[in-house]
């Protein structure tokens, strides 16, 4: 089996070493990886903001989105999450020629809200299929999944058609 790691400008090649001498050592843990982060000298010092009112920022901000995550609606009598992340068009201010641009930002939705927008709906789902591809990327290697993974490129494609007839 070759085995070759793709090397990119985050992933350096001392980067990928620092990785395999730590899986090797049977050390490759998030603790461990932090620890030889705080070395200045280390190939994965400036992944890490060590500024710690950044970082406390960016932690709180992490728990807030999981404490929206986790808020929970029944829709006839079935559970769900309650809201979803979704692209907003957001209008800017009207510029001098009366055109009023629009930007996008990331906001939370209810889910209810999602369900009845046909914009919002399509924008998830295309989401949900992005990781679900995803996911098939990485257990590929796992032939057992491979029924799972035959049924996901169905629905895929069977939503691509569906998707292209209403454009049309």
């Amino acid at each position: 089996m070759m085995v070759e790691y793709k090397i990119t400008e985050k992933f350096t090649q001392e980067v990928i070493d620092e990785f395999l001498s730590m899986s090797n050592d049977n050390r490759l843990t998030p603790e461990n990886i932090l620890e030889s982060a705080k070395k200045k000298k280390s190939p994965l010092h400036n992944m890490f903001d060590w500024e710690d009112s950044l970082a406390g920022q960016k932690w709180r901000l992490h728990q807030a989105r999981i404490i929206i995550n986790e808020v929970k609606v029944k829709i006839d009598d079935k559970e769900y999450y309650a809201f979803e992340n979704v692209i907003v068009s957001v209008p800017k201010e009207e510029s001098k020629s009366g055109d009023c641009d629009v930007s996008a930002k990331r906001e939370y939705k209810p889910v209810i809200e999602i369900l009845s927008d046909e914009d919002l709906r399509r924008q998830v789902i295309k989401s949900a299929l992005n990781h679900l591809e995803y996911w098939e990327k990485q257990n590929e290697k796992y032939s057992e999944l491979s029924p799972i993974i035959k049924s996901a490129q169905k629905v895929r494609k069977d939503i691509d058609k569906k998707w292209q007839k209403k454009k049309q």
